[in-house]
């Protein structure tokens, strides 16, 4: 964490505050038609300003329900953890029932306070490290995507829906991809994995969600979903009985933002922020257990295809028996004639 914090300069911060993320909402099963909205904005109202301040507005609207939620908060500017932070939300059926909840936290002389109403709980904790929360995470994503990142990062997180007991947030770095925005425009993107986990009273974990964020090479967000189970997951297999269903919803940009290319400074410098620690890969134990992941998700994948489709197990036997029966001198080239037959 640390040596991150160290790598931001005030350029990355103030480029980041002026980013308004501007995306669609749209369900999984239908992800060319918006039904809602997430905007997030930044500010930091005096330069000298310890503070940031971050207004997060998502609402969608299904069928007869409407979903809303408004998160005003304020992180500091130096690790982005939680000041302040109140989050609404609201499901409502366009004829009938109304649902809100509002969660309010503030901290004060390492006491964080919270608050939620309609219940009216509160509860307060002791806080030894600075803690993460909804506000402080977007900025900080950004920041990761901007600079660039190529460990770990695990932090306490403040969850909404368990109060009483905080829970863990691990961000690690995902391969770069291209992102297909609504109006077919499209960016190579950095990929951000998030991963929350929670934990029961005694302490042992309950529940663990999983979200892949993609930001362009200046920080602004352009595509976000909550994933559906371990095969999107760095967690293990074992972790499975702990996820939890994702939510209906896949954030996209209608169009990817333009970008100021004389910012190549920040290229050259996220870079060599990624190649500072010269990663052995053979040696590093966290490549090591990404190869290892990656084998295994691979292995899965192929694994399920031959089985929905076993008329490529059939061609694969068949070739085989082709190729042991007439001994090419040059297979591959045989393999091109056998399928070109």
């Amino acid at each position: 964490m640390d040596e991150f914090i160290n790598a931001i300069e005030s350029s990355d911060i103030t480029a980041i505050v002026n980013i308004k993320d501007d995306l669609k909402l749209c369900l999984k099963d239908d992800r060319q038609t918006p039904v809602g909205r997430l905007e997030i904005t930044k500010e930091i109202r005096a330069a000298e300003s310890e503070y940031i301040n971050v207004n997060i507005v998502a609402n969608a609207k299904i069928d007869s329900l409407l979903s809303s939620s408004t998160i005003f908060g304020k992180v500091n500017r130096k690790n982005f953890a939680v000041v302040e932070q109140t989050h609404d939300e609201g499901i409502e059926q366009v004829v009938g029932e109304f649902v809100n909840k509002t969660t309010t936290i503030h901290t004060k002389d390492d006491i964080l306070f919270v608050e939620q109403r309609p219940r009216k709980e509160t509860c307060q904790y002791h806080i030894t490290q600075k803690i993460l929360a909804e506000t402080g995470s977007f900025v900080f994503e950004a920041l990761l995507a901007r600079v660039g990142f190529h460990k770990e990062i695990q932090l306490p997180w403040f969850d909404r829906s368990n109060c009483k007991k905080l829970s863990q947030v691990l961000y690690r770095p995902l391969a770069d991809k291209v992102v297909i925005a609504l109006d077919g425009s499209t960016t190579t993107a950095y990929g951000v994995e998030k991963i929350i986990t929670r934990f029961d009273d005694d302490g042992k974990q309950s529940e663990k969600f999983t979200w892949f964020s993609y930001y362009s090479k200046l920080g602004a967000l352009l595509e976000r979903e909550q994933q559906d189970d371990t095969s999107h997951s760095t967690s293990s297999v074992s972790d499975k009985d702990f996820l939890s269903p994702a939510l209906p919803f896949y954030a996209i940009v209608e169009s990817i933002p333009g970008e100021d290319d004389n910012n190549s400074e920040n290229e050259r410098t996220r870079n060599e922020n990624q190649n500072t620690a010269k990663i052995d890969v053979d040696t590093d134990v966290q490549m090591q257990s990404e190869l290892h992941r990656l084998k295994n998700l691979h292995k899965a994948h192929h694994t399920t295809y031959l089985k929905q489709n076993p008329v490529v197990m059939e061609i694969i036997s068949d070739l085989t028996q082709h190729l042991l029966i007439h001994k090419p001198e040059n297979p591959m080239e045989e393999i091109h004639n056998y399928f070109s037959a």
